[in-house]
């Protein structure tokens, strides 16, 4: 029995009854997108081919342009991930990709980045996994910072003058009081 992802007829098929053109418009956009209603992953359409599962948007891209170049994303212009329309689609980088997010306002910064919204989860002092100091370490360091030289102090602890320099002004270990 032949395998039933196998021939681009097939894959085409496939793809063409999971995509319905009259989709969303979204801010920004002149035209409709076509929506992909079968699964997503994160969002994204997603089809099983030949075992693998590839995302609807990648797929639109080679159907509509012929295949992605190495190491290119294929970007949504519209910022609507379920979206296999080709010409709300574009090659672009990772890098691109981040850029894009950050312009668009889909990259959270400042207030709203997660470590400023739940500080108690960014590893801190001793929880970080190369720590080489304690709390304790760090108060002592401070005491001893006005009556000795900083190299005689990371020398004592086996850490480097810069290290010991981070915590006099405040760099490092700013938890600590």
């Amino acid at each position: 029995m032949p395998n039933q992802y196998t021939g681009p007829i097939r894959v085409l098929d496939r793809f063409w009854a999971k995509v319905v053109k009259n989709g969303p418009t979204m801010p920004g956009m002149e035209s409709p997108c076509w929506s992909w209603t079968a699964s997503l992953s994160a969002g994204y359409g997603c089809l099983r081919i030949e075992g693998r599962t590839e995302r609807a948007h990648r797929l639109s891209w080679e159907i509509h342009n012929g295949p992605i170049p190495d190491g290119m994303d294929v970007l949504h212009r519209c910022d609507h991930r379920p979206c296999a329309r080709p010409d709300h689609l574009f090659l672009g980088t990772a890098l691109d990709n981040m850029h894009d997010a950050a312009i668009k306002g889909r990259m959270p910064t400042g207030g709203r980045h997660w470590t400023h919204a739940q500080p108690e989860r960014v590893p801190r002092g001793e929880r970080q996994s190369g720590a080489k100091l304690t709390a304790q370490d760090v108060l002592a360091i401070r005491k001893r910072l006005h009556l000795e030289t900083r190299a005689a102090i990371a020398a004592d602890y086996g850490v480097s003058r810069a290290a010991i320099s981070s915590i006099a002004l405040g760099r490092n270990w700013r938890h600590i009081q």
